[in-house]
């Protein structure tokens, strides 16, 4: 068995267990969240709002993605 086949053999696995799939989702929305909110922190003068206007859809795209591998 090769290093793919294993990867995908114990990612089937770990989300066959409902608990799991629960305790990814919350540390990537957690994660989604850190990567909105720490501009927003970090820069004087800027809000949720203009944060979130100034985001495109790819750039949302990325951060979900990034906050799954996080």
């Amino acid at each position: 068995m090769n290093k793919l086949q294993q990867t995908y053999s114990a990612i089937r696995q770990m989300f066959g267990e409902r608990k799991y799939v629960f305790i990814v989702l919350f540390f990537a929305l957690f994660f989604f969240g850190l990567f909105v909110f720490i501009p927003v922190v970090t820069i004087p003068g800027n809000t949720l709002a203009f944060q979130l206007s100034i985001f495109r859809m790819q750039d949302y795209f990325l951060m979900v993605f990034l906050a799954f591998l996080v």
